[in-house]
């Protein structure tokens, strides 16, 4: 897989403000490397918009240029990465940007000219929109529906849905950067992936092992070749979804975007206490419930995010911090 890592899709919302009780405490290394981080954001890379344009998307591209709200709220964001995240995106990110009229939330890829390097750009709105409105847009986007009383709603909380698009973008910096997935230590000359998150998930980068390659899973939002789904047909694929090590439905898309979402709903579940719960309506009526941060085999998958804070052992995942 190459590294554009896409997002997710766009939204218009009320805003998000990054309110006192989601700021870190006691972190103060953290609050160090964030104002480094922030260093690098740029304007839009060339590299991004020749992409952009491949795709015919270049002539509504803006680079989007942050006002000092937005700029505190980018460095309070990147606070909320974890130390891995952080040290390796001080070494390998040449950038981050913003862009309006962008047609999905983030994008990860190469920096042109820069071996070992990567850019990260982001949608502008997302800066305006909480983790549950991102989420909720995203999803539903996924199944055909006419009726605004089937829908599939999910409440993570309304921490800025800027913090969890950081949070899953880095660790694909965090991948491509020292290899996580059988593909990147492939191409590394690893014997085996850093902290081997695929060992009895996936077969290879896209292809689950066959006890979770379930049809249902198989949704066109997320899958090349995948088959549109009806909003009827939900409650099939959110029970599919359950009892697989999957935190999320765009986790199954290919092992590089299930170890991105394993690490972000791990961080906003296990250190920031958010909810995490999907629940799918039909004709206005609640008919299937999923907390997929409670299913024992996506919480046995969670113990191996505690690399991304020291040793295997570290308990900082669930001490019990503050925002």
């Amino acid at each position: 897989m190459n590294m554009l890592l896409v997002g997710l899709a766009l939204v218009s919302c009320e805003g998000a403000a990054f309110s006192s009780e989601y700021r870190i405490s006691g972190a103060s290394q953290s609050v160090t490397d964030a104002q480094a981080l922030l260093s690098r954001v740029t304007r839009l890379p060339t590299a991004f918009l020749d992409i952009m344009g491949s795709e015919g998307n270049h002539e509504r591209i803006t680079s989007h240029i942050l006002t000092p709200e937005e700029r505190e709220m980018v460095r309070q964001s990147l606070t909320a990465l974890a130390p891995l995240q952080q040290r390796v995106m001080l070494q390998h990110l040449a950038s981050i940007s913003f862009a309006d009229g962008m047609p999905n939330s983030a994008l990860t890829y190469p920096a042109k000219g820069r071996p070992g390097f990567f850019n990260i750009t982001i949608r502008a709105g997302v800066l305006h929109e909480t983790v549950s409105q991102l989420l909720n847009h995203k999803e539903n986007a996924c199944f055909a529906h006419e009726n605004p009383g089937s829908r599939v709603v999910i409440d993570a909380g309304r921490m800025p849905a800027l913090t969890y698009i950081l949070l899953h973008e880095s660790t694909h910096v965090v991948d491509a950067s020292i290899g996580l997935t059988l593909d990147t230590a492939k191409r590394r000359g690893l014997d085996k992936p850093i902290g081997e998150f695929g060992q009895g998930v996936w077969v290879d980068w896209k292809n689950p092992v066959p006890a979770y390659a379930s049809a249902a899973l198989q949704v066109g939002c997320y899958h090349h070749g995948g088959k549109d789904a009806d909003i009827s047909a939900a409650p099939v694929v959110y029970q599919a979804l359950a009892g697989t090590p999957f935190p999320s439905l765009y986790a199954t898309a290919s092992e590089h975007e299930y170890i991105a979402e394993l690490t972000a709903y791990s961080a906003l579940s296990q250190r920031f206490h958010q909810p995490y719960t999907i629940t799918v309506y039909l004709n206005d009526v609640p008919v299937y419930k999923l907390n997929p941060m409670k299913d024992a085999l996506v919480r046995a998958q969670v113990s191996k995010t505690r690399i991304f804070y020291g040793t295997m052992g570290d308990s900082s995942m669930s001490s019990g911090k503050t925002w």
